[in-house]
């Protein structure tokens, strides 16, 4: 029989891949919002 804790972490490793991905899309995003913001803010 295959141990319960292995099969946990089969599952987990690969959303925690895509929620590290979002994480990092997420706050580039945002930055890059945020800086555009600021220049224009600036131009003004």
């Amino acid at each position: 029989t295959v141990p319960h804790g292995g099969s946990l972490q089969l599952n987990v490793v690969p959303e925690f891949g895509t929620v590290v991905m979002m994480i990092l899309v997420v706050s580039i995003m945002s930055i890059t919002v945020i800086s555009a913001k600021s220049k224009i803010s600036l131009k003004l």
